[in-house]
C-alpha cells in the first residue's frame, strides 16, 4: 500500500504495511524500486491487504461510530461478514 504522510498512520498500520510517501518525486522512487524487487512488492501487498482487510474497512468504522449514536446498537462480528461476503478480494497465503 502507498499512502502519502499523513499524522498517525501509524495508528492504523505498521510499517511494514505501508510505504509512505511526502511528494510525487519521492513516490516515483518508490514505485520503482517495488517494480525491481518484486518479491518485496509481493510481501508488502499481501500485508497491506491483510491489513485493510483486518483492521480498517468501512465495517470497523460503523462498529466505532454506531455504539456512539444509538446505545442499542450491537457491535457486528465483522471477521464472519467480511470471511463470507468479502472473501474473494483477500489475497492471503
Amino acid at each position: 500500500m502507498l499512502c502519502e504522510t499523513c499524522p498517525d498512520i501509524e495508528l492504523y498500520y505498521n510499517k511494514d504495511e505501508i510505504v509512505m510517501f511526502d511528494n510525487i518525486d519521492e513516490l516515483v522512487e518508490k514505485i520503482n524500486h517495488l517494480e525491481e524487487n518484486p518479491k518485496e512488492a509481493q510481501d508488502l501487498f499481501y500485508r497491506s491487504n491483510k491489513a485493510l482487510w483486518n483492521k480498517n474497512t468501512a465495517l470497523h468504522e460503523w462498529d466505532k461510530v454506531l455504539p456512539k449514536m444509538d446505545d442499542e446498537y450491537k457491535k457486528a462480528d465483522i471477521d464472519s461478514i467480511i470471511k463470507e461476503n468479502y472473501n474473494q478480494f483477500i489475497y492471503t497465503r
